[in-house]
């Protein structure tokens, strides 16, 4: 069924958003010294490559970040959130993720290590440890890129095709309520690749930078899908306040309500094609054992044979992500 398919595609979504987490003093693997050799890879890409071996570069402008093609003239460290900033960035290293993986044992496993091996990510605010999280899933980077590459760039404000940048941020502020205060914070950032095949191997950092973040007052506006909630697919007050009410009556108290699929979807008996019902998939905001979050569910209509009843119930639900709590104020 269509609905069913929808429903599927936001489930795996939201997985893919709700960043894995680690723990802040998760022990870092030394490099086996008796490690397999490693496999070529792309090597250093630029001048500028070279020059910030290690590092990790940020700008407000996509095209300034272009492999081969950089201009260090438009990188910065200066960035305002609840702004128009974008935040872009590259990383630039020694090796590919796979060699990294691979120099962490004697037994070369590369053919299923490359197979569970990212990168994570771990955020300072003001010299403190707030969020280790992997960048997006296994499946971030294919397995020619994870042997391959030496650099890759994405965003962590602004999704237009870096959403796995974005969640990582989105899950560092989630962890920062009480903390990211009108004002100038230091962010440091740091990259480990990562390996959970059996169990969780981080390998030493191999790239770290660090910007200034300017909170403004307005920072955690919950129509800004990049630091709070998705966008709303279609607005119909009665609907939201119903989806609400079917949270509330047997999940707890929800804050927002959103729908975020453009139509419903039909469902019919399928011998007679009588209608039954309708269906559409929505976000509910809420709060949880002192922790901001939202999560999709599956909400439906019954069909009474000449129109569609007015109470709405909770059809099925998906995982919870973590929220900045200024996002519900």
């Amino acid at each position: 069924m269509k609905n069913t398919r929808l429903f599927i595609t936001l489930l795996m979504l939201i997985s893919i958003s709700n960043a894995f987490a680690l723990d802040l003093n998760t022990v870092i693997t030394k490099e086996n010294p008796k490690h397999p050799a490693d496999l070529p890879n792309d090597g250093i890409t630029s001048p500028i490559h070279q020059k910030y071996m290690g590092k990790i570069v940020f700008s407000k402008k996509e095209g300034a970040l272009e492999k081969g093609k950089e201009m260090e003239s438009e990188f910065t460290t200066k960035f305002t959130l609840g702004g128009p900033d974008p935040i872009y960035f590259r990383v630039y290293m020694n090796n590919s993720l796979s060699n990294y993986i691979t120099r962490l044992s004697e037994t070369d496993r590369r053919s299923s290590k490359d197979i569970t091996a990212a990168y994570s990510f771990k955020f300072y605010l003001d010299g403190i440890p707030v969020a280790f999280s992997r960048y997006g899933n296994r499946s971030a980077f294919t397995l020619a890129d994870k042997q391959s590459f030496t650099t890759f760039r994405s965003s962590f404000y602004k999704d237009d095709g870096y959403s796995k940048g974005t969640n990582l941020f989105k899950d560092f502020l989630s962890k920062t309520d009480d903390k990211l205060t009108p004002g100038d914070h230091k962010i440091k950032v740091e990259v480990y690749p990562m390996d959970d095949y059996a169990e969780v191997y981080i390998a030493p950092m191999v790239a770290s930078g660090e910007f200034t973040l300017t909170v403004s007052a307005n920072a955690f506006n919950r129509d800004d899908e990049n630091v709070c909630l998705p966008k709303a697919k279609m607005q119909d007050k009665q609907i939201e306040a119903g989806m609400l009410k079917a949270f509330n009556n047997s999940k707890g108290e929800g804050k927002v309500a959103r729908i975020v699929e453009s139509d419903w979807t039909i469902v019919r008996n399928e011998t007679t094609g009588i209608i039954l019902s309708r269906s559409i998939d929505g976000i509910i905001a809420f709060t949880k054992n002192g922790k901001c979050q939202y999560q999709v569910f599956g909400f439906a209509q019954n069909y009474d044979g000449s129109k569609f009843q007015d109470g709405i119930y909770l059809m099925s639900e998906g995982s919870s992500k973590d929220l900045n709590c200024g996002c519900l104020k």
